[in-house]
């Protein structure tokens, strides 16, 4: 146990689902390793094993579990079934009505569907429910951000995230680019370079920042972090059009 727990706290979650499996066959009375085995399944970007225990677990209780489901839809999500994370995550809203993560949940399948009107709904209904909720209002303001909508409001919304958690990297890269959004650059330096020295593997933060140094004229900074961008997660980004801007970043530093 002592074991899957450290691989937990350090997010290695292959090795802390195979860790919980094991502490699985020696405690099979312990109800709560099942649960957390499935996490980190899903972490792990398995989320057809996790799918596979959670709906053991839910079948097994009545009434269901509302973490159970809620996991549940997390674990379909993670295997790209969108129709029934959809499906599960709306169940639980029904017999949940005031349980937050349904509409966590909601919001990310639907943004994985395309339908950003419909998680832009869900993510304002989930922060009318909760505003001190710092990751609603975060993913509400990146949302808003990323396409270049309302963006005085999307900063209001990143501004109270950071209020409730002020370091929070993610939340200060999205406030950043909202910022640059509005062609802020100033403004956007401080959070951007900040989250970028603490989130130095997420490709996407590591674009954000490029993009921001490149508008700067600081060419060869641009192209240091699309080179990280390249080298990180590769988790929403566009290898080719990185690689562009690094070629546009390099040829105005060649001598005329």
């Amino acid at each position: 146990m002592r074991l899957a727990d450290i691989y937990e706290r350090t997010e290695q979650w292959p090795e802390a689902a195979d860790a919980l499996e094991k502490a699985q066959a020696l405690n099979t009375r312990n109800t709560g390793l099942a649960p957390r085995r499935a996490v980190a399944l899903i972490n792990a970007g398995k989320g057809a094993d996790a799918r596979g225990i959670l709906e053991k677990l839910i079948a097994a209780s009545d009434p269901p579990d509302p973490l159970l489901v809620y996991l549940l839809a997390e674990a379909q999500r993670s295997a790209k079934d969108f129709t029934a994370a959809e499906a599960t995550a709306r169940k639980l809203l029904a017999a949940n009505p005031g349980d937050v993560r349904g509409l966590h949940v909601l919001s990310l399948v639907q943004q994985d569907r395309g339908d950003s009107k419909g998680a832009e709904a869900t993510l304002r209904d989930l922060v009318s429910r909760a505003p001190e909720d710092a990751n609603a209002l975060n993913s509400l303001g990146y949302m808003l951000a990323e396409r270049g909508d309302r963006l005085d409001e999307a900063v209001q919304f990143l501004q109270r995230a950071l209020k409730i958690d002020p370091d929070n990297p993610s939340y200060l890269d999205s406030l950043g680019w909202a910022y640059f959004q509005q062609g802020r650059l100033t403004d956007a330096d401080q959070p951007l370079t900040r989250a970028a020295a603490q989130l130095q593997s997420s490709s996407v933060v590591q674009e954000h920042l490029g993009d921001l140094r490149f508008k700067q004229q600081r060419f060869a900074d641009a192209a240091k972090a699309w080179e990280r961008a390249l080298s990180g997660d590769g988790q929403s980004v566009d290898r080719a059009k990185i690689e562009q801007k690094i070629r546009d970043a390099r040829a105005r530093l060649a001598p005329q």
